[in-house]
């Protein structure tokens, strides 16, 4: 299978090099030849006024963000030969697909994104690259059976945005556990207590934005309290 990291291309001209750049490097404004360094600055640059916080809008500042996470990968496989890349990205991929049987033999669901600019250069392999951005684990008895398989394969949850436990009872100690989830956006929660250990860390969470609590384990006193302690969150009841 030919790929652009296997053979040298002739040289491009400026309007082609401007037409044919990744969506992520079009949108930090960036020409080739891309560095780390030059994706870093451009990423800095934008979100100093992107961020929400700066009067920038959260959609606007998100894409920008996964531009950024896209165009650093786009500089490490282009970095390299084609193999070493593979070789790097094979143990995860297994990794993930055993996740990914553990959860459904549990009863649960997986999401995965697809890196569709990366199919240019790696074809049918550029599905080392996928990335686990949803769990369902709805309905279910308990939650307990779920703890140990996610944190076997902590790995594969560097990209997780999602994880929704709807109708499932959780208990409130072991959620401690969600710290390590840096990347994730919405948690989605069953009849849980919901204490000052689990706020405390929900809070810690960089980029949580919404959780969703059963309303029988989240009166509509406290729920006014926490939206009023904690505006950065969405709480929800469900």
């Amino acid at each position: 299978m030919f790929s652009p990291l296997d053979a040298e291309e002739a040289p491009a001209s400026p309007r082609r090099e401007l037409e044919d750049r990744p969506a992520c490097m079009r949108l930090l404004g960036l020409l080739p030849p891309y560095t780390a360094e030059d994706v870093h600055r451009a990423y800095k640059a934008q979100a100093r006024l992107a961020h929400p916080d700066r009067g920038g809008q959260p959609g606007d500042f998100e894409r920008l963000h996964e531009a950024y996470v896209a165009a650093q990968e786009y500089v490490r496989c282009h970095a390299h030969l084609r193999r070493d890349w593979l070789a790097t990205h094979v143990g995860p991929y297994l990794d993930q697909q055993a996740l990914t049987s553990d959860i459904e033999q549990l009863g649960g669901q997986i999401e995965v994104e697809a890196l569709e600019w990366m199919r240019e250069s790696f074809g049918e392999f550029a599905t080392l690259a996928d990335r686990i951005r949803k769990i369902t684990f709805t309905n279910q008895p308990a939650a307990r059976p779920l703890w140990p398989v996610l944190e076997e394969h902590l790995q594969s949850l560097h990209y997780l945005r999602e994880l929704d436990l709807t109708g499932t009872p959780v208990e409130g100690h072991h959620l401690a556990w969600l710290r390590h989830l840096e990347n994730l956006q919405t948690l989605r929660l069953g009849p849980t207590h919901v204490s000052q250990r689990l706020l405390e860390t929900l809070l810690h969470l960089p980029d949580l934005e919404t959780v969703t609590i059963d309303r029988r384990s989240f009166p509509w006193w406290r729920r006014l309290w926490v939206r009023w302690q904690h505006p950065r969150i969405n709480w929800q009841s469900g």
